[in-house]
């Protein structure tokens, strides 16, 4: 398999301005990871070849604990912004926001890896 198809994934520069504790966001995101990771492996095995990279990604998340406006900017491998988009309008918190809604912004960081 060559370099770079799988990829570990981390979360940069968190940022949660609202009603949650950043520990909650961070659980939620961190739940959908998996899918996060599964759109890079796509993404690469159809280009070809990985990529390193930071993804920015910002959200809200509304009185219900769901994701709601999930912003995500360009990568350089096809389908990966479309599919992490995907991803986290999936995610809910487990404890809902104090008051109104709670805005996020973070980056996810691809670091190809050889196998």
């Amino acid at each position: 398999e060559p370099v770079g198809m799988d990829a570990s994934i981390g979360i940069g520069g968190l940022d949660v301005s609202g009603g949650l504790p950043r520990s909650v966001v961070q659980r939620a995101l961190s739940r959908v990871q998996g899918d996060v990771t599964d759109c890079y492996r796509a993404a690469a095995k159809a280009a070809g070849h990985g990529l390193a990279g930071a993804l920015p990604v910002s959200l809200t998340i509304d009185v219900d604990g769901r994701a709601r406006n999930v912003e995500v900017g360009a990568f350089g491998l096809a389908g990966v912004a479309t599919c992490v988009e995907h991803a986290y309008a999936r995610v809910r918190t487990l404890d809902r926001p104090d008051t109104g809604t709670v805005r996020v912004s973070f980056s996810v960081r691809f670091t190809p890896r050889s196998l």
